[in-house]
């Protein structure tokens, strides 16, 4: 879909425009999108090209409906995280799993063509683990203060999140790896949690 747009309007028709991401999401996440044709996303999806077009402007469109969705998924976490009707343990473990739940499938190709092709789209996903260290860093400070957590600094606490979710956004390290992006998160947050837990 590299063609120019053809100025009319689109149908803003959620579910369809979920069915159609749906159905490209995996494509995407295998084999990226910037070099995906638009008779492939047609093939991919079961859809002519008006079809496509009739819901989505351009590729990038599809690209950015796919990750607003999996951002606003993994957004959700700040509302568990301070929701303090429940212990910090409990918190941090919803949290942490509704997390996981929103990234899975997410892989370093899809985060590499983001990062190259829509830059300012990958913004978004800094803006969200920015709010994402905030959030952890007010957390960690209540449950130090509450003695539930052992007595460090919010501030290392954060910092070490930070490197964590800099590798991961890091192509070339997750590239590496052998782990999937899910397997990773399920990992880190257990020995983080079991660590600073009294």
């Amino acid at each position: 879909m590299g063609r120019i747009p053809v100025d009319k309007p689109r149908i803003q028709n959620i579910n369809k425009q979920k069915e159609i991401a749906s159905a490209l999401f995996s494509l995407f996440m295998e084999e990226g999108f910037q070099n995906q044709s638009t008779t492939k996303l047609c093939e991919v999806s079961g859809k002519s090209k008006a079809t496509l077009y009739k819901y989505f402007e351009s590729k990038r469109e599809i690209v950015q409906f796919i990750m607003e969705d999996k951002l606003k998924k993994i957004a959700s976490f700040k509302d568990i995280i301070l929701n303090e009707k429940f212990d910090h343990k409990t918190r941090y473990k919803n949290a942490v799993s509704v997390t996981i739940d929103a990234i899975d499938g997410i892989t370093p190709v899809f985060l590499k063509d983001i990062a190259m092709v829509y830059p300012d789209l990958y913004k978004a996903i800094l803006e969200l683990k920015k709010m994402s260290l905030d959030t952890l860093r007010d957390f960690y400070e209540d449950g130090i203060k509450k003695n539930v957590f052992i007595n460090l600094s919010a501030d290392i606490l954060v910092l070490n999140d930070d490197l964590f979710f800099t590798a991961i956004l890091e192509s070339d390290f997750m590239e590496t790896q052998k782990l999937d992006l899910k397997t990773l998160f399920e990992g880190y947050f257990k020995i983080r949690f079991n660590g600073i837990l009294k």
